[in-house]
């Protein structure tokens, strides 16, 4: 639960900073820090634009330890010199109001830099009259600030900043910096829907001691830790893991609440503010397993709220603000699946009928949304599902038959007729006849020689791809490197590209007809639980996988590479607990070595290597859930 970090200009070139990163949240405020320095303050709402950030500004070498305080999410940071301890730091956002709060005992000097994100608008509020007199420094973005991959802010958001006792607010004239000197001080940072409210919480803060601060927010975290479960009598106490499992559940369970808006849905992560669906389905099974129940429905019902709002629903929605939606390319594939797969889920773990029979017409929407793309027994990629978004299944063959797709239409379809044969509802029983022959030709599709292909080239040669899409520019991606969405049309390459790359030239993918063995694929059978296969048939699949890993201690997703999606070691620490696999333990072990100081597991990993978005609410999710299992069904 600590992490070491060293600050200044030389070191930060060289890169030896792990990047770690740990949320703050109460559902409408979510700061990210990387160790003390904030990197991130979303909200309200959590799906808004990045406002400010904090970062230290000091000749000397600085060392800091960042800890946790166990079942919070309180951090507390020490800070040292290599001759002198300069002071400690302790930081927390406060439950029932938008306010971060840095209470500081200084044996030193320090100072700390504000950052402004892009498009804000910063004030110099000198003695502020409403705050007793004290100086300030407001931040504005306004309605319709473009933000993400082309999301749009619904509202005016302010947010004040306020120092005060040790901690100084200077003005600058490229920004604003907090002298720290030696004492005690306070840096409140706060922000509402109405900027009157802001001013009022902050008064109200002001007001308060911090140790009546603090234990109003640890009695908080505390009231939803103790709702989970006790794992304390699970795991022997002669497991050599024992200890650190235990911090790694504390740890998981307060990085998905603290990530949690309080409509329900979940971020994605520091880089991601908007709530995706494959992602909130790993983090739906990571609540079940961890007990907390009623944050799990809660992305259920976001998911409701936003088909009653919509219609539909895409592959990320925006949490608190109606101007964000992501197109993403194919949201009609894979991604409804998701969702019925989740109500089914959370219905066969808490009997809960009235919430399957109050959103049924959501989940018939999501089954019969898919039947347009069913071709030959095969449902295509969705756009953004983590094999392309990640680089280890290539974008250029997204309408080729998918296996996972495919299954999760069968699956979830499947779900949908046996609940219709239980409640007497034709309609849902009527599914069963075109559940029946896409399962029928599923081996025919995606296995060959006793190998499980994650794709399949000819629903393409089927279907065709579509002449327009509103997605990524395959021209911007491939030759600049750029993410730029945008509707595109399909050149005589295969190419999508946008109006200003029409004429712009790249080579003809050369892979287009290739089968892919991806191990993430392989191990989704059994993670689904589906009967499609037999376990000897699986062990098939996934002895690549672990040979693989045996040899070389990596699970990477596609297994001519190095890059393993930040769930693979869960998803094959499930498959072998499943199949009472002696190298279960194995994978336990490197999944508990790879978790960053923080006790979270990351988006991707290059080797043994993190990259990309940490702190991962989806891939913490699965990795939990699938070490549970692993405690549940293996014999101490």
């Amino acid at each position: 639960m600590s992490a070491i970090r060293h600050w200044n200009n030389h070191i930060r070139q060289q890169n030896k900073d792990d990047g770690c990163k740990h949320p703050l949240g109460n559902g409408e405020m979510l700061v990210y820090e990387e160790g003390p320095e904030i990197v991130h303050i979303f909200g309200p709402p959590y799906t808004s634009p990045s406002m400010i950030g904090v970062t230290i500004e000091d000749e000397r070498e600085i060392i800091c330890e960042s800890k946790r305080e166990p079942k919070t999410a309180i951090w507390h940071h020490t800070f040292f010199t290599r001759q002198d301890m300069l002071g400690e730091m302790w930081d927390y956002v406060l439950p029932d109001s938008n306010i971060f709060v840095r209470d500081i005992d200084s044996h030193g000097e320090t100072k700390l830099q504000i950052g402004l994100g892009y498009h804000t608008q910063a004030y110099f509020m000198p003695k502020y009259k409403t705050i007793g007199s004290r100086d300030a420094a407001l931040f504005k973005t306004y309605k319709s600030t473009r933000f993400g991959d082309g999301y749009s802010s619904d509202r005016e958001i302010c947010m004040l900043v306020v120092a005060e006792g040790a901690a100084k607010l200077e003005y600058l004239d490229n920004g604003f910096a907090i002298n720290i000197s030696k004492g005690t001080g306070r840096i409140l940072i706060g922000s509402h829907y109405e900027y009157g409210e802001t001013v009022k919480a902050i008064n109200n803060a002001l007001s308060t001691s911090k140790d009546e601060l603090t234990s109003h927010t640890r009695d908080y975290w505390y009231t939803y830790k103790n709702k989970g479960r006790d794992f304390e009598s699970l795991i022997p106490a002669s497991h050599p893991l024992r200890g650190k499992i235990l911090e790694t559940i504390d740890s998981v369970a307060v990085l998905i609440k603290a990530q949690q808006s309080t409509c329900g849905g979940v971020m994605a992560g520091h880089h991601y503010p908007m709530a995706y669906v494959r992602d909130m389905t790993g983090v739906l099974r990571g609540l079940l397993a961890l007990g907390h129940k009623d944050e799990a429905k809660a992305i259920l019902e976001f998911w409701f709220h936003k088909w009653q709002v919509y219609g539909d629903i895409l592959n990320a929605e925006g949490m608190g603000n109606y101007g964000s939606r992501l197109f993403s390319g194919n949201d009609e594939a894979e991604i409804p699946a998701y969702i019925i797969f989740s109500c089914f889920f959370y219905y066969k773990k808490t009997g809960d009928a009235e919430l399957i029979k109050r959103m049924l017409p959501m989940l018939e929407f999501a089954f019969e949304i898919q039947l347009s793309h069913l071709a030959g027994g095969m449902i295509e990629f969705s756009g953004d599902e983590t094999y392309i978004a990640g680089n280890t299944f290539p974008r250029f063959c997204m309408y080729q038959g998918s296996a996972e797709a495919t299954l999760l239409f069968i699956e979830t379809g499947q779900m949908l007729v046996d609940y219709g044969k239980e409640t007497g509802n034709e309609k849902l029983i009527a599914y069963e006849k075109i559940i029946g022959e896409t399962r029928n030709l599923y081996k025919h599709n995606f296995v060959e020689n006793g190998l499980f292909y994650a794709n399949n080239p000819k629903r393409e040669e089927l279907a065709g791809k579509p002449d327009f899409r509103y997605f990524v520019c395959d021209a911007h991606l491939n030759i600049d490197g750029k993410y730029v969405f945008t509707w595109c049309e399909k050149n005589e390459w295969g190419f999508y590209v946008c109006p200003d790359c029409k004429d712009r030239v790249m080579e003809p993918f050369a892979d287009a007809k290739k089968r892919f063995l991806l191990s993430s694929v392989a191990m989704v059978p059994m993670h689904m639980g589906s009967e499609m296969f037999t376990n000897d048939e699986i062990r098939r699949f996934i002895e690549p996988v672990v040979e693989k890993f045996m040899a070389t201690g990596y699970v990477p997703s596609h297994v001519e590479g190095t890059r393993s999606l930040g769930y693979d070691y869960g998803f094959l620490l499930f498959n072998l607990t499943k199949l009472g696999h002696p190298a279960a333990k194995d994978v336990l072990n490197k999944m508990m070595s790879i978790l960053d100081p923080t006790l979270a597991w990351v988006e991707y990993y290059d080797g043994d290597t993190p990259w990309n978005c940490r702190s991962r609410p989806w891939e913490s999710g699965l990795n939990i859930e699938a070490i549970i299992s692993y405690l549940c069904n293996t014999p101490a």
